[in-house]
């Protein structure tokens, strides 16, 4: 009876369709999550400090794309076979890099919506209102975004690092559109094959993702088709993991080894790091699980043995990502976790969806309306402080550019003043040079700027 009394106090209070609050306030959220995201875009700069904008720049106008592609397969990465690292390339060329980060931002979005579609796929609810869907992808877009905050300046708004945001895309359209019931093989085949391009970390994560799913028996297809999709795989991961330039980069890096002590010591150190970083999961993974429980039917189409299943899965799947590393620990950089963390947060939010539809949490709408539209409000709100610290960093920094063109065949040394960055920045790169001329990052200025060596200021250089 106070159910039913507090239902028409709702209805009386928000209007007779209550649960159209559900829909249109998260949407209205979700705008404003979407203008400061694209807000930061205006912060982002190409930046010398992270070596490859300049280099990839300075070295497609001296040789051309092809020349880049293999020489940077022969000598350093066997993903620039990808036709994402060509694509990348061009963009860099010839786009500003606050247009490239704006293009990034809504590959994140496209990243978010199949992952979201592929997790409605798996709990066998193949048809979801669009606005459902769409608010679904924003609240999948923040928790990937806070998710992945200790390398998003390396992975968004960083022209050169945005590769790894394409490849995590291909990745989640070719699980989502693998998984479905009405599919297209060629298309399927072929994001496979392009997301097997993508590193030895991803083959083996779609490998452990897709074996172990038809092991499990939750995905289902022929013999001639588990064949087909077995050369494929191979095919790409073989493609890329053999390239000459990553042998090459392996051993200016470090040492490999095979003892196994070592290799476990080696796979504990990277999966505690990425751990580490992924500290906003489980708070991102409940809020979202809230929204999409409320959405769904009130039994399951699957049963809980098939969603736990699916739950190992991924966990298989995001440990597989890390194993390329046990052989080289020091290999693994931030940025190379978007993998693990992807799929671990599939995991945890398929665990979060069974626990709040096993408790019926469904029922209480307004507290889930409540955490969500917090959860995004607050994800605004972060969003614009980014923004607010970002614009005097890159105002710094084209200050340098500008001071540094100036003196554009000089051949005496040059001493400039180091970037000062806010603390609680994370959507900006601060990679700098040092008081050494010739440090790396440092002859990277002289070159593109066509000067003498430059530093940092310091009274080791007075």
């Amino acid at each position: 009876m106070d159910k039913i009394k507090n239902s028409k106090f709702l209805n009386l209070l928000f209007g007779k369709k209550f649960s159209n609050i559900l829909v249109y306030l998260p949407l209205i959220a979700s705008f404003f999550f979407l203008v400061t995201l694209l807000l930061i875009c205006l912060n982002a700069v190409f930046w010398t400090g992270g070596v490859d904008d300049f280099d990839i720049k300075m070295y497609i106008s001296e040789h051309g794309h092809w020349q880049y592609i293999k020489n940077c397969y022969l000598h350093w990465d066997g993903r620039a076979v990808s036709p994402l690292t060509l694509f990348r390339n061009i963009l860099i060329i010839n786009w500003p890099a606050e247009l490239i980060a704006v293009f990034t931002t809504f590959v994140l979005i496209a990243v978010s919506f199949f992952l979201q579609r592929m997790v409605s796929t798996i709990l066998g609810y193949r048809k979801t209102d669009w606005y459902v869907s769409l608010n679904l992808t924003f609240l999948v877009t923040l928790s990937l975004w806070l998710i992945m905050r200790p390398h998003m300046a390396r992975s968004i708004y960083w022209a050169t690092g945005s590769i790894y945001t394409l490849f995590n895309l291909f990745v989640f359209a070719a699980l989502f559109y693998a998984f479905k019931k009405e599919r297209s093989l060629p298309l399927v085949y072929t994001l496979i094959f392009i997301a097997s391009l993508s590193g030895v970390n991803v083959s083996i994560g779609l490998v452990a993702i897709l074996s172990t799913s038809r092991f499990l028996g939750v995905w289902k297809q022929n013999w001639r088709e588990d064949l087909i999709l077995i050369v494929v795989l191979i095919s790409g991961t073989a493609l890329c993991s053999f390239a000459p330039g990553n042998f090459e980069r392996a051993a200016a890096t470090g040492k490999l080894s095979v003892n196994p002590l070592i290799m476990l010591n080696g796979f504990y150190v990277v999966l505690k790091e990425y751990l580490l970083m992924s500290k906003w999961l489980i708070l991102s993974a409940i809020i979202t699980g809230l929204y999409l429980t409320s959405t769904l039917k009130k039994e399951f189409i699957i049963s809980s043995r098939v969603i736990f299943r699916w739950i190992f899965i991924f966990i298989i799947g995001s440990l597989g990502t890390i194993l390329p590393f046990m052989l080289l620990p020091g290999s693994a950089s931030k940025h190379t976790s978007v993998y693990f963390q992807s799929f671990l947060f599939v995991a945890v939010l398929l665990m979060m969806i069974h626990i709040f539809h096993s408790i019926r949490i469904y029922k209480y709408k307004m507290i889930i309306l409540v955490c969500t539209l917090s959860f995004l409000l607050w994800g605004t709100k972060t969003a614009y402080s980014q923004y607010g610290l970002g614009k005097g960093v890159k105002i710094q920094i084209l200050k340098r550019y500008e001071y540094l063109e100036s003196k554009r065949g000089t051949k005496e040394l040059i001493l400039i003043d180091s970037i000062k960055a806010p603390i609680f920045l994370f959507t900006t790169n601060i990679w700098d040079m040092t008081d050494n001329p010739d440090y790396y990052l440092n002859r990277m200025y002289s070159k593109y700027f066509g000067i003498g060596p430059v530093a940092l200021k310091s009274q080791k250089l007075k």
